[in-house]
């Protein structure tokens, strides 16, 4: 297997003034295994390569074998009805992205254009051409992702997923699509992401949320996570 993950857990007094710290100890302590797990396809599963899907797959049927309860959209209907609300992400959070990086990327596209990726520069461009009520619009759709996420709280210990829809693209074709990241951000939940199996000879990540404030939770459950499966020959 690849080198195994060193977990840090920030303490309490770490943080910026006036905002939320991190809850939970220094030291994440002894692991914990979760007793319950929800899978989450989300939009791209579709688009997810064959052999990433079948390595993912087998990575529930280890889960299992070690007592942890798996449960997803099949089985439980306000899982079904979360996964469609994810599908709405796209439509809002790159316009979020746009309107809210279009003041300081304009200050720097005014001071080296050239420098910038026509990626970027057209990102800029559409926050330009938004107006406030089409930013008000996607703030109302985040949130409407943030209240579903909270109304399924307390099903599951984590949350699992994909990191990628498939093996790391070669350099110069960029770093592949980021929707399975976009859902930690849209949710602002905590989330590890894993290198716990193999895929075409490089790590294949595996994603694992919680709920806002459940980062010491978490780092606990993915100490336990890489103790249990880093030691597990890769398929």
């Amino acid at each position: 297997m690849f080198g195994t993950p060193h977990f840090t857990f920030l303490p309490k007094r770490a943080g910026t003034p006036n905002t939320p710290r991190l809850y939970g100890q220094p030291e994440l302590g002894t692991t914990q295994k979760p007793n319950n797990s929800i899978r989450l396809d989300t939009l791209r599963w579709q688009k997810t390569e064959d052999q990433t899907k079948v390595k993912f797959e087998d990575f529930f049927s280890l889960l299992e074998d070690a007592g942890v309860n798996i449960f997803s959209r099949y089985q439980d209907e306000e899982i079904e009805d979360f996964e469609q609300i994810l599908t709405t992400i796209p439509i809002c959070l790159r316009d979020l992205f746009c309107w809210e990086m279009q003041w300081p990327g304009k200050t720097q596209r005014d001071k080296r254009e050239h420098l910038i990726s026509s990626a970027i520069l057209e990102r800029i461009s559409r926050g330009e051409e938004m107006a406030i009520e089409d930013y008000r619009k996607c703030l109302e759709m985040r949130d409407k992702l943030q209240n579903a996420f909270n109304h399924i709280k307390g099903k599951a210990d984590a949350y699992i997923l994909l990191s990628a829809q498939g093996p790391a693209p070669l350099a110069s074709y960029g770093i592949g699509n980021p929707f399975y990241g976009d859902v930690s951000s849209s949710l602002a939940s905590p989330a590890y992401n894993l290198p716990i199996l193999e895929d075409c000879g490089l790590p294949m990540g595996v994603q694992f949320l919680a709920h806002p404030h459940q980062d010491f939770e978490l780092g606990r459950i993915g100490k336990w996570l890489v103790d249990t499966f880093l030691s597990v020959p890769a398929k």
